[in-house]
């Protein structure tokens, strides 16, 4: 019976409420239930006497059985960093493992987010990265970049932030990115709040592509006037870092204000000199004023295409270090890229660790056509 009793208590002491959960049976049930009663008396008892022998309980064991209520009492503490994220301890002679992710206009035509991404996951692809339009105006001046028409996928993208919730829903490993957020097109309240409730939810599966788009026309009918959108994106950023931050935080821009707020849920990665929320990078062609913003506000590069690098990581590198950043925590991920064996080794040689390859605007079976061919790089 003391060993019962000593049970009882240290079964408390790990699960409060299942002390008083075990007298409601109890008295509610009486005998009908007392073998019930016993076993749960014989788990106490092993605890009880792993505890007298010295022996460590797990506590993912056990902490997976407190109330909600006990988890919402803690501290709010920050996740480990996802494994995207380039950690300090990496060495110089390891050779990274080539992470390849994947990016596609999902429309209201193609292949959905949840098939796409229960399929990515399934084969072993890094990630899914989604880009964005909110419209095309039908009456434009800018020209597509790549020459030509404009495709029609760029009329009927998705939201990248929905698809993407519907993608984290149904995976658990799979990296979720935008390629890219048109950040000066947005709300940077909402937009933060978006983008921290993705991230947390997903457990800090999320990359924060952001960029300053092509499209004037676009951009115009959001109330961004084109020679200022980048300084009005850095702008944002900051704004939007201010709501992330774990105090409340006023930030006072040229573009916009906030008070100090509450403002949760958090991003889940832990700040890392200038930079703080979800890993961030910032797309755009290569020049000395994209590469001085990376270095004073993101974690790296997202170049389209990926041509050109041997000549322009090196500035970007240079750029790195002159804003005081670590080199080897800069990151260079280049987006939208049709793969060769000689490319990926190419980029391997660079000291580029992931690849987004692009894959159709089509429906299931062409798109699943290509990750069967895409399988060879992973």
């Amino acid at each position: 019976m003391l060993l019962v009793a000593f049970a009882y208590r240290e079964l408390n002491k790990v699960m409060p409420d299942c002390g008083t959960s075990f007298t409601w049976t109890v008295k509610a049930f009486g005998p009908r239930l007392g073998w019930m009663c016993g076993g749960g008396l014989v788990i106490a008892t092993i605890i009880a006497l792993s505890n007298l022998a010295g022996v460590a309980t797990s506590s993912f064991w056990l902490g997976e059985r407190l109330s909600g209520a006990h988890r919402a009492s803690r501290k709010r503490t920050r996740r480990p960093a996802p494994p995207h994220t380039v950690e300090p301890s990496r060495t110089t002679t390891e050779v990274p493992r080539m992470r390849i992710a994947t990016t596609i206009f999902l429309t209201d035509e193609t292949i959905t987010p949840v098939r796409l991404a229960r399929e990515l996951e399934q084969r072993g692809f890094a990630g899914l990265y989604l880009p964005e339009h909110t419209h095309i105006p039908v009456s434009r001046e800018s020209p597509y970049p790549a020459g030509g028409e404009l495709p029609p996928e760029y009329g009927r993208t998705l939201d990248p932030f929905v698809a993407l919730g519907q993608a984290s829903a149904v995976t658990e490993r799979l990296a979720l990115g935008t390629g890219i957020t048109l950040i000066a097109q947005h709300d940077p309240i909402d937009l933060a709040k978006q983008a921290a409730t993705l991230d947390h939810l997903s457990g800090g599966r999320l990359t924060l592509g952001i960029g300053f788009g092509w499209n004037k026309e676009e951009a115009a009918d959001h109330g961004v006037e084109w020679p200022t959108r980048r300084a009005l994106g850095s702008d944002r950023l900051a704004l939007m870092r201010a709501l992330w931050a774990d105090e409340p935080t006023a930030y006072d821009g040229e573009f916009g204000s906030v008070r100090a707020s509450d403002a949760y849920p958090k991003p889940v990665q832990q700040p890392r000199g200038p930079v703080s929320g979800p890993r961030t990078l910032i797309g755009g062609a290569a020049g000395p004023k994209l590469f001085a913003q990376i270095a004073q506000e993101a974690d790296g590069w997202l170049p389209i295409g990926g041509r050109g690098l041997s000549e322009s990581v090196p500035k970007l590198r240079t750029a790195w270090e002159e804003a005081g950043r670590d080199p080897k925590h800069l990151q260079v991920v280049p987006y939208a890229v049709q793969p060769s064996p000689g490319k990926l080794a190419y980029y391997a040689d660079l000291g580029v660790d992931e690849v987004v390859l692009q894959l159709p605007p089509a429906g299931e079976t062409e798109v699943l056509r290509a990750l069967d061919a895409y399988a060879a790089y992973l």
